[in-house]
């Protein structure tokens, strides 16, 4: 996205403003904030979410469009040799259950995952998520002390 994925929801939509993206919901209560725009070229849907105390991004979820099978897997392929070549000091894990797909790049600062999974009976959709580590780790904390 060429900005880091840390500081205040506010900042972080303004920045996604700035790269042509558009808020399309803001739920503070949930936590998440819905972007529309281009991304590799293609147009797709963004999730951002922040911690509901804070407001402290921690996470950028971008959802590519429902595609074939074939087609999810192509770009599964190119994202997934991309960044490998970013990223070549990143650990990476790659798993697969059924019709389910899924690589982490793990780095000391983030995570990111890259994934493929059905949106339907016909249809794929593809996924990369963006974690940074430090702020998904406190929201993760904050959670667990509410079980």
């Amino acid at each position: 996205m060429g900005f880091p994925v840390d500081g205040h929801i506010k900042e972080f939509a303004q920045q996604m403003k700035r790269s042509g993206f558009k808020c399309t919901t803001k739920n503070k209560k949930a936590g998440a904030w819905m972007f529309r725009g281009q991304f590799t070229g293609q147009d797709c849907d963004i999730c951002v979410t922040f911690d509901k105390a804070t407001s402290i991004v921690n996470s950028v979820m971008v959802y590519l469009p429902a595609e074939t099978e074939k087609e999810a897997e192509v770009h599964i392929e190119k994202f997934d040799r991309m960044l490998a070549e970013k990223y070549p000091e990143a650990s990476r894990n790659v798993r697969g259950l059924g019709r389910e797909s899924h690589t982490e790049f793990g780095m000391p600062y983030g995570i990111i995952s890259l994934w493929k999974s059905p949106a339907s009976l016909e249809r794929y959709r593809v996924a990369i998520t963006y974690f940074d580590r430090i702020n998904n780790t406190k929201k993760m904390e904050t959670e667990k002390n509410d079980l």
